[in-house]
């Protein structure tokens, strides 16, 4: 199938339920009873455990290592380096993504 015969081609289904009624049909998940959802608790603990490497590991490198400065940061070099490596990352996707296929570098 070719583009043009993709677009061209209609689609056509037919859905049929109560639900598509406002208020016939109620939701039963934890964001619609005002919890939070799986998601946001997700998030809050990626958070939380970020938030507690980072006072735990300055404390254990501050108080027990007796390290000063940027030294008591845990993992300072792959901080440092982390947006870089985050841009590099992303310019080397947007490049494959964008290349076209069967075409080569010259070596």
């Amino acid at each position: 199938m070719t583009i043009r015969q993709f677009y061209c081609s209609l689609l056509k289904f037919t859905l049929t339920t109560k639900c598509a009624c406002p208020g016939v049909c109620q939701a039963k998940d934890a964001a619609s009873r005002g919890g939070l959802s799986t998601g946001s608790i997700i998030v809050i603990l990626f958070f939380v455990f970020v938030l507690i490497y980072f006072i735990g590991g300055f404390v254990f490198l501050k108080f027990y290592k007796k390290s000063e400065g940027s030294d008591a940061i845990p993992q300072f070099e792959f901080w440092k380096d982390f947006p870089t490596k985050v841009k590099d990352g992303v310019a080397f996707t947007i490049e494959k993504a964008t290349k076209k296929k069967g075409e080569y570098e010259q070596i």
